[in-house]
């Protein structure tokens, strides 16, 4: 079987290292391959329906859905394409990591309140999983650290953008991040593990959530969709969740 990640710039993604090493653990490798895949629009299609799943990346995921026979999501974008019978079928994973890393973490999003910062496919599928009750910030930074400063009671501040990635490492969304010491911050990103937005809260006192959680459950989701739960129950029996947190420390060198 062949699974494979598409999208563009995807030197800093991990997934093909994370997924290869899996498939190793459980003595699947000689069957089971994962590849990365850099294409541009226009053969999108013929690499979708060349693999028994993929992953679909930025910036990919609304533009995918037009190729799908099938949605099979309620949520506002696809990461995860399989082959059907009819055609191409489209989930989304993504739901899965946060909620799970909310549940880790022991978070209660019904007693919290959410800011978001960014608005694209992984943001909409958050804003979805919380009931569309989270304040929205897209690119207003300015806005965002007002907003941090006027919430009244402890709030979660979610980072959805590439701040503190690639070449925006040094970036964070906080102009300040001299903010209440109560509220939580939560960075999607996973590479590196501590973006500069996590490490300033840190440093100020609050307590953070990296996106490692979220990667590893998005990750464990497309392997549910693709080859049926329970190799997925297999797999989380047997590989232990804090060595895929190892592993992925050790891809990120964090």
């Amino acid at each position: 079987m062949k699974f494979a990640v598409v999208g563009k710039n995807l030197s800093s993604n991990i997934n093909t290292n994370f997924f290869n090493w899996m498939y190793k653990q459980l003595d699947w490798d000689k069957e089971i391959t994962y590849e990365s895949v850099e294409i541009n629009e226009n053969g999108l299609e013929d690499v979708l329906n060349s693999y028994d799943g993929v992953n679909i990346t930025m910036p990919y995921k609304k533009i995918v859905e037009k190729y799908l026979k099938q949605k099979e999501t309620g949520f506002p974008n696809v990461n995860c394409v399989k082959p059907g019978f009819e055609g191409l079928y489209g989930d989304n994973t993504e739901w899965v990591g946060f909620l799970m890393t909310l549940y880790n973490y022991n978070i209660n999003f019904e007693s919290l309140k959410f800011i978001l910062f960014g608005d694209g496919c992984a943001s909409k599928t958050i804003q979805r999983c919380l009931g569309n009750t989270a304040v929205v910030i897209n690119r207003d930074r300015e806005l965002l650290q007002k907003s941090i400063h006027d919430s009244k009671g402890q709030t979660v501040v979610i980072n959805c953008t590439p701040l503190g990635t690639d070449d925006l490492i040094d970036k964070s969304p906080l102009i300040d991040s001299k903010i209440s010491k109560e509220h939580i911050l939560m960075d999607i990103n996973y590479n590196p593990i501590q973006t500069r937005f996590l490490i300033n809260g840190k440093e100020n006192g609050n307590r953070i959530i990296n996106g490692t959680d979220m990667f590893i459950y998005q990750a464990l989701g497309s392997i549910g969709v693709w080859q049926t739960p329970r190799p997925l129950k297999y797999l989380v029996k047997n590989i232990e969740f804090d060595k895929m947190k190892l592993f992925i420390k050790e891809l990120t060198n964090s």
